[in-house]
């Protein structure tokens, strides 16, 4: 639920940072070579995502399976 949507802001604001910057750096070159980008980096960056979520939804699930109370009174 909430870690999960949580995390996954965390990665997609992370993707969105870099793709952010990676267009402001390599944004003049595409415009003078007036040339359609590659689409593999796009489908790296769609790969990221999704083990990002899938790292998110595991990292949750086993966190869910420990004893809360018992612990929390450990520490």
């Amino acid at each position: 639920g909430l870690v999960i949507a949580e995390t996954l802001a965390i990665v997609f604001s992370g993707l969105l940072i870099g793709i952010v910057s990676a267009g402001v750096a390599i944004g003049p070159v595409l415009a003078a070579r007036r040339t359609a980008p590659s689409m593999l980096p796009l489908l790296t960056l769609a790969l990221v995502a999704v083990v990002g979520l899938l790292a998110a939804i595991g990292a949750t699930r086993s966190v869910r399976r420990l004893p809360l109370v018992a612990s929390l009174r450990s520490e």
